[in-house]
């Protein structure tokens, strides 16, 4: 297996000539890694101001230059880089600097880089018509925050501090959309940071309720009035939205209490959130050479923040020398000797194009599905050992596309399974279930970290019927009672709901992406779609069929808005509400 060399020797050069030359005061480093095109492009700033851009990029045919633009929103590295996510033009390069080359080193003249930071440098090749995004990050450290809306607003904003000489420059992300009819979207909003008293999160998440309406018009001492506005969308596409805050240190004004996020329509305040620090996180798969190929090792995945990519570092001992692939799939891998619970395809929730993927390490990372560690990294054939340090953009440990608790597989040249261990955060985490039975039967586990009320929760469920036919278009939501002594489904009360979200409202934007903080709690169709349920048949033919796994953010297992001691319910098909499955939501155990 090899380590890409993202940094190439023309690139090094360059940064290391300007450093001596006195280019140190600033610093943002655009990485590509798309469409076949594999490289950086660096901004780098003198201390009198003057900006020097070298550029490396691989992958170019002969000749081929690009238009480059450097626009106004961050783009991840597994969004398509278009319009719709990169937002306004903010500067034009190729007009007075001319069409860049893939080797190049330029001079801008005077710039001032820090109102670059974060965002996206496209790359729009006028040879073979491919468009790339690299955002424009800073090599100083940086800190992440993150304010999560429920209720009223839904969404999140995200906060990125970077360190300027001692002043704080900080980006700030939006994505907040109208979570009742009763906000006209789209609106233009402003927002107030406050500090106030420590206070538990369970204090928190009761204030967020109402949206702070209790604590008054002014919840706190005011520590930052946003300058620019952010928009209210009825979509996250038309919510997202970015601008650079000067705030004060946000450690530091954390270190005096709680910090809140008060969002405004004119003098009116909408909701609030409760700010926190984004706490690195760590997964592993522990192998153990017991399993059905002897592989032993780990495979440990690191992330920063939801903005970092992620640190990946493979060890693993292939004695019998018979590995190929190896990825993570798309479920947990249910017994640990026989793997039986894998899905047997690489997780994708990117839409890759699968007929288009090309062989192991002959593409960039986003050709390849983002499971697929084999495919972006290379294969273990002929291996014993495997030992690397990678970056892979594609993937995270955070929000709803996280792959904790998803398996991974290491497969032999047939396909066979020959190992497998899910990777495991390493926070304590509390375990739920509810286990099915009768004409529909199986399970649904839930698994939340114990570190905080607001992490996500794993979800995975698995359903099928004893006899009959397959069915599809089942809805399913958690409601407020468990089931009476009788397990009667009628008894289940209604929808567990409770910020009292209104159910119609939330209708109007079916088919729409929106956040999970925009539907009920229990409203587990709603987040994440109807679920087909196999007959006998269909159950023995394909072992995936009936089986899900998701990553819920906002299903708690833990505080006032807990899940647990509530019923699951099933409802029959084809949009009937009539109620033909349920099962209690137990504690199981707490594990790590």
């Amino acid at each position: 297996m090899k380590l890409l060399k993202m940094l190439s020797a023309v690139m090094l050069a360059a940064v290391l000539a300007l450093n001596i030359l006195g280019f140190s005061d600033g610093f943002l480093l655009a990485e590509y890694d798309q469409r076949g095109l594999r490289g950086q492009v660096g901004l780098l700033r003198a201390p009198g101001g003057e900006v020097t851009v070298a550029a490396s990029i691989k992958g170019a045919v002969k000749g081929e230059v690009f238009v480059w633009k450097i626009f106004n929103t961050p783009v991840a590295p597994y969004e398509e880089c278009v319009p719709s996510n990169y937002g306004q033009e903010l500067l034009d390069l190729s007009e007075k600097h001319g069409l860049l080359l893939a080797e190049t080193v330029v001079s801008l003249g005077e710039l001032d880089l820090w109102q670059l930071v974060e965002r996206p440098l496209v790359l729009k090749s006028l040879t073979t018509l491919r468009v790339v995004c690299g955002i424009l990050r800073p090599t100083a450290p940086t800190v992440t925050y993150v304010a999560s809306f429920i209720t009223t607003l839904a969404g999140k904003m995200v906060f990125r501090q970077v360190d300027d000489g001692g002043q704080s420059v900080t980006g700030v992300r939006s994505t907040l959309v109208a979570a009742s009819t009763k906000l006209k979207a789209p609106a233009t909003l402003t927002w107030r940071l406050f500090n106030r008293r420590y206070e538990s999160e369970d204090v928190s998440l009761s204030n967020m309720r109402d949206g702070c309406a209790a604590l008054g018009h002014f919840p706190g001492s005011v520590v930052h009035e946003a300058i620019y506005p952010i928009p209210l969308g009825t979509t996250k596409a038309e919510a997202r939205h970015y601008e650079l805050e000067r705030l004060p240190n946000l450690h530091m004004v954390a270190g005096r209490g709680v910090v809140y996020v008060v969002v405004y329509a004119g003098e009116r305040m909408l909701g609030c959130s409760r700010l926190f620090r984004s706490q690195p996180r760590r997964a592993v798969a522990h192998f153990t050479p017991t399993t059905v190929g002897g592989v032993g090792g780990r495979v440990e995945v690191y992330q920063v923040s939801p903005l970092d990519h992620v640190k990946l570092s493979i060890n693993l001992t292939l004695p019998r020398g018979n590995a190929a692939a190896f990825g993570i799939d798309n479920f947990a891998i249910g017994d640990r000797i026989s793997c039986t619970g894998l899905s047997r395809r690489f997780y994708e929730p990117w839409y890759v194009d699968l007929d288009l993927t090309p062989a192991p390490q002959q593409g960039t990372k986003d050709l390849y599905p983002a499971g697929d560690l084999s495919g972006k990294f290379g294969t273990l054939i002929s291996l014993k050992e495997a030992a690397a340090t990678l970056t892979d953009p594609t993937i995270t440990l955070f929000g709803e596309h996280s792959v904790i608790g998803r398996g991974v597989a290491v497969y032999d040249p047939s396909w066979r399974v020959v190992g497998c261990a899910d990777l495991k955060s390493e926070v304590p985490q509390v375990n739920a279930v509810a286990v099915f039975s009768g004409a529909i039967s199986g399970v649904l586990r839930l698994s939340q970290p114990m570190d905080s009320i607001f992490s996500e929760t794993i979800v995975y469920l698995r359903l099928y019927r004893t006899g009959g036919k397959d069915s599809a278009g089942h809805t399913w939501h958690i409601h407020t009672q468990s089931l009476d002594e009788n397990g009667k489904c009628s008894s289940a009360g209604g929808h567990f709901n409770p910020f009292f979200t209104n159910l119609t409202d939330r209708q109007k934007y079916n088919g729409t992406p929106l956040p999970h903080t925009a539907y009920e709690v229990g409203d587990l169709h709603g987040k994440h779609g109807e679920v087909t349920i196999p007959g006998p048949r269909t159950s023995q033919r394909d072992l995936s069929s009936g089986r899900y796994q998701w990553t819920d953010e906002w299903l708690p297992l833990l505080g006032e808005a807990s899940v647990l001691n509530k019923a699951l319910v099933v409802h029959d098909a084809d949009g009937d509400a009539a109620r033909v499955a349920c099962a209690n939501i137990v504690m199981e155990e707490i594990t790590g």
